[in-house]
């Protein structure tokens, strides 16, 4: 499959006033708090599993579930 081409999931985080994050401003946010909580880590340590999952997905072609508006 050919790669799924998404800027903000490879050069962004989207933070929310809470303190928690997701991979972008129009991600499904429920697929990340369902998996973890989503305090903000340091900078240092923000490409953590759940967005690398993420880029994963897209690397190989399909669409991540956080990402089903874009699919849409």
């Amino acid at each position: 499959m050919e790669p799924i081409k998404c800027d903000l999931a490879f050069g962004s985080v989207n933070v929310v006033s809470n303190n928690s994050y997701t991979i972008c401003c129009v991600a499904r946010d429920s697929v990340f708090t369902k998996k973890q909580n989503t305090r903000l880590p340091h900078i240092d340590k923000i490409n953590i599993e759940p967005l690398r999952e993420v880029r994963r997905s897209l690397i190989n072609g399909e669409f991540h579930p956080a990402c089903s508006n874009c699919q849409e």
